[in-house]
């Protein structure tokens, strides 16, 4: 009766062991950027509609995709974003259909996730900085600053995210 007992408590813990082991992407670092999870309304800063968004999770939690389309001139693109564990870092790679591709690297700074890169374009240096933040009212503002070389930064795009659906 006692190895019966042993038996059934080792299978349990196992099976537990075994119910962790497969969720590679299940930690706090993993989790990090869940807030910008979900389909959203994307405005300007005036409150103007300039696209939709929608992002999910992939791969069994491991990668977030985003799928962003304009309202009105026909700009669309996507992003693959994952958190390097071997760097420990998240990374995104964004590609639209302009041909603009970028490739950035961050984390999480007093709550917002700053995602930075470097490209060679028109013979310079190009840096792009995006900032992630979620605010008081649910919605996530996205500010996608660039420089050229050491000029100071510009804004790119400042879009509002309002939720409509729920991841």
């Amino acid at each position: 009766m006692k190895s019966f007992i042993l038996t059934v408590l080792l299978s349990f813990n196992v099976s537990l062991y075994a119910q962790d082991a497969d969720c590679n992407c299940c930690d706090s670092p993993h989790q990090a950027f869940d807030f910008w999870l979900g389909t959203w309304e994307v405005s300007d800063k005036e409150g103007n509609p300039v696209g939709q968004n929608q992002i999910d999770k992939k791969e069994e939690g491991c990668l977030i995709e985003e799928h962003y389309s304009s309202l009105d001139s026909g700009f669309s693109g996507r992003s693959f974003n994952f958190y390097n564990s071997s760097l420990n870092q998240w990374e995104q790679l964004w590609v639209d259909n302009q041909g603009t591709y970028l490739h950035l690297r961050g984390n999480l700074v007093d709550g917002n996730m700053v995602l930075q890169g470097e490209q060679q374009h028109e013979g310079m240096v190009r840096s792009d900085r995006i900032t992630w933040s979620k605010l008081q009212d649910g919605r996530v503002r996205q500010l996608w600053e660039q420089r050229q070389g050491q000029e100071s930064w510009k804004v790119v795009f400042d879009g509002y995210y309002s939720k409509t659906v729920e991841p």
